[in-house]
C-alpha cells in the first residue's frame, strides 16, 4: 500500500548537521582558539600552553640536567643594539665553587667579537656572569655567590644597558645586586642560545674548563628591553614570555640532547 507523506510529514534536518564540524565539541583547552580546516582543526593556544589541543602548560614544565644534558634554542638570536633582560626560575645542589662553573645559559658566536666595540657572547653560570669583549678576550664578574644553590627554587634576572655603560644587573629573589659595567657595546646577532651547556666556539676557548649544569631550570625568557625591578617581581609569576627566547619554544622545536627530562612543578606554590 502506497504512503502518501506531505512536506509537514518530514523533519528537515539543517544541511549543516550532516558536515563534519571538527571544532563544534570544542577540542581546544585552556582557551585555545578553534579554526577549521576541511575535516580537520587546528588550536592556536594562548601564551604558555601547547600541544595538539592546547592541553600543556609549559609554565609548568622545568627541564631536569644531570650534567650531561642541554638543550638548544631553535632559533638565532637577533642583534641587541643596546639592551637585554634575561629571567629564569633556577633550582641547584651544586655544591662546586669551581671558577668558571657549570653553565646555566650561553649565548655565543663562533666567529668571536670583531672588535672593542661588539660582543659576541654572554654566559651565565652558576656563580659568576662573563661576557666576551675586545677582540674576544673574557671579561666578567666572577665569584658571584648571589644565587643561591640550595635546591630550592629562586627566580633570578639578568638585566644589561649599553646606554648605561653597559651595566649589568642581577635580581636574585627580588634583591638587586649591581655587578658593574662592561662599557658600550653592540650585543651582536645570528648566535646560538643553549641553556646548561657552552658549545665549541670563541667562548668556549675562552672558558674551556666550564662544565655542564645539573639541576633544574623553568620559564627562561629573554626580552630586548631593560627590565625594572618592580616590572621583575610583577611578572615572574604570569604568563608574558620574552621577544628574544621565549620558554614555550623549546619544547617541540628546541634541539635536546638524548638525557634531558621534563617534569612537572609550580615554582609559585614550590619550595
Amino acid at each position: 500500500m502506497a504512503v502518501n507523506m506531505t512536506k509537514s510529514d518530514v523533519t528537515m534536518l539543517p544541511l549543516a548537521n550532516y558536515i563534519k564540524e571538527p571544532c563544534s565539541n570544542s577540542p581546544c583547552q585552556n582557551n585555545g582558539v578553534c579554526t577549521e580546516h576541511g575535516d580537520i582543526y587546528r588550536c592556536d593556544c594562548e601564551i604558555g600552553y601547547g600541544g595538539h589541543d592546547c592541553e600543556t602548560d609549559y609554565l609548568t614544565q622545568a627541564l631536569v640536567f644531570n650534567g650531561k644534558s642541554s638543550i638548544k634554542y631553535p632559533l638565532p638570536l637577533p642583534e641587541l643594539n643596546n639592551e637585554f633582560t634575561l629571567c629564569l626560575w633556577l633550582k641547584s645542589n651544586s655544591a662546586s665553587t669551581d671558577t668558571p662553573g657549570e653553565v646555566i645559559f650561553s649565548y655565543s658566536r663562533t666567529d668571536g667579537a670583531p672588535s672593542n666595540t661588539e660582543s659576541a657572547g654572554l654566559i651565565l653560570h652558576v656563580h659568576n656572569v662573563y661576557y666576551i669583549k675586545f677582540l674576544g678576550l673574557p671579561a666578567g664578574y666572577p665569584n658571584l655567590d648571589y644565587i643561591p644553590t640550595d635546591g630550592k627554587w629562586h627566580h633570578v634576572c639578568l638585566t644589561w644597558n649599553s646606554e648605561l655603560n653597559g651595566r649589568f644587573i642581577l635580581y636574585v629573589d627580588g634583591d638587586e645586586h649591581i655587578l658593574g659595567n662592561s662599557g658600550k657595546l653592540r650585543v651582536l646577532g645570528g648566535g646560538e642560545v643553549y641553556l646548561g651547556y657552552l658549545p665549541e666556539g670563541a667562548l668556549h676557548q675562552a672558558f674551556p674548563a666550564s662544565s655542564m649544569f645539573v639541576g633544574e631550570l623553568t620559564m627562561v625568557n629573554m626580552w630586548d628591553k631593560t627590565l625594572t625591578k618592580s616590572e621583575i617581581e610583577n611578572m615572574k609569576c604570569n604568563r608574558e614570555e620574552g621577544n628574544l627566547v621565549a620558554w614555550s619554544s623549546f619544547f617541540g622545536n628546541g634541539v635536546e640532547s638524548s638525557n634531558i627530562q621534563k617534569k612537572m612543578t609550580n615554582v609559585c606554590d614550590a619550595d
